[in-house]
Formats: structure tokens, sequence, C-alpha cells
């Protein structure tokens, strides 16, 4: 799909995961997902206050 190697991606998530401080067993989906949704609910705050 992508063009890139099973080794290339095994290597980009475990950089990934590196950076944002995970474990090898964390769950790398939902580590992003939660820091998204973390992510999205600050910035919709920003954005509501903004209209104020």
């Amino acid at each position: 799909l992508l063009h890139r190697s099973s080794g290339n991606i095994t290597s980009q998530r475990a950089n990934i995961r590196a950076k944002l401080g995970l474990k090898k067993s964390d769950n790398l989906k939902e580590a992003l997902q939660e820091r998204m949704r973390l992510y999205e609910e600050e910035h919709r705050q920003e954005d509501f206050s903004a209209m104020r």
C-alpha cells in the first residue's frame, strides 16, 4: 500500500513510542487516539473561549 518494508514500519513505530515515552507493550494506536482526544478537547476549549 505505502511501499514500505515491515522493518521500516516497525522502526517508525519504535521511534514514535520512544518520543511518547511508551513501553513496547503499550498499544500505540490507543495511545495516539487518547493524545488526539486530549488535544482536540484542549483546542475546542480555546476556540470556545475566543468566541466570547
